[in-house]
């Protein structure tokens, strides 16, 4: 057989345990099988069922059930090449700034990494003194954080199937004001991560009104396999930020023109607001700040946060500065 001919099973199997799912629903051979093809594989079902039993063999993959039997990757498997000491520590130093950040269910997706991250520096502190940095590095949050929020491990991967395949779905969806959850269709248009909070961009089935939908919220999700989807064409993520949708942004530009303390001016001539910020000192000797900045909700925190070493001159971003 020649060389090329023999890598092929093997191209395949590797895309094929790629594919298979590590948590929440497994998948089916036909499943399988058909995410070969999108990916370019020319397989018969009967091929694939012949991959996944050999790799079973090899406790590489599990099957649960019958008719049909849901075929999975171990959790605590990792697909990855060999990891070196530098990729150790800057995926524990990852995992220590998302921690306080991400839900309990997205870091679930990344703990194989991580865990494997742990045991090579565990192990590297007898021949690398290198892998000992973690024991003297800590990561402070910039803020008070409040916990992450709880999301089902089914209903984040629901919700991220439904958007990355253009798939309607069924959520139980409980808002802040609502007494108990009830069950809407969605259409589906992407994702914001803000702070701790993970939010489905989705309209209503025939609306043209974008909603957000915290996921947390969400006590059941499910792909809605072959039913018909809205035309969602239209939507662009970034345009719909940018025309101050969503409560992170507006379509406003701040002229800020402001009187700081010295201390706040150290800071900024370190951390500057943004690459066109002027700082200056005035006739008078104070310092004053200018720049041309979006009107974000960040932004007016930001001032809120420092209004005792800042003094407005702008009309326009001080009432800006009275709104959250």
């Amino acid at each position: 057989m020649p060389i090329a001919d023999s890598r092929q099973p093997l191209r395949r199997q590797w895309h094929l345990l790629q594919l298979l799912p590590q948590h929440g629903h497994g998948m089916t051979s036909r499943e399988a099988n058909l995410a070969l093809q999108q990916h370019g594989f020319t397989v018969d079902k009967r091929t694939t069922e012949r991959d996944l039993r050999m790799l079973e063999e090899l406790a590489l993959v599990q099957g649960e059930g019958q008719n049909p039997c849901l075929w999975r990757r171990p959790a605590s498997q990792s697909l990855q090449m060999a990891m070196t000491t530098a990729e150790a520590l800057g995926l524990t130093l990852l995992e220590q700034q998302l921690k306080p950040l991400l839900p309990a269910s997205l870091l679930q997706v990344l703990e194989g990494q991580f865990a494997r991250a742990r045991q090579l520096l565990e192990e590297d502190k007898r021949f690398n003194r290198h892998a000992s940095l973690m024991d003297k590095v800590r990561i402070i949050p910039p803020c008070f954080l409040l916990q992450p929020p709880k999301i089902g491990l089914p209903v984040l991967e629901a919700v991220q199937q439904a958007v990355a395949e253009a798939i309607p779905l069924a959520v139980d969806y409980q808002g802040l004001h609502d007494e108990r959850p009830r069950c809407r269709r969605l259409m589906p248009l992407g994702l914001l991560q803000e702070a701790q909070i993970t939010y489905l961009i989705g309209r209503d089935p025939g609306s043209t009104q974008n909603k957000l939908f915290a996921l947390h919220r969400m006590s059941y999700a499910e792909v809605l396999h072959g039913e018909p989807l809205d035309d969602i064409s239209d939507f662009d993520i970034d345009a719909y930020l940018a025309a101050g949708h969503g409560q992170f942004y507006t379509q406003e530009t701040m002229q800020l023109h402001a009187i700081v303390t010295d201390q706040l001016a150290r800071i900024l001539s370190e951390t500057p607001l943004s690459p066109t910020m002027e700082l200056l000192k005035n006739n008078a000797g104070e310092w004053e700040v200018k720049d041309n900045l979006p009107d974000t909700a960040l932004l007016r925190r930001w001032l809120i946060i420092h209004q005792n070493m800042i003094q407005i001159i702008n009309k326009e971003v001080s009432n800006a500065k009275q709104c959250n």
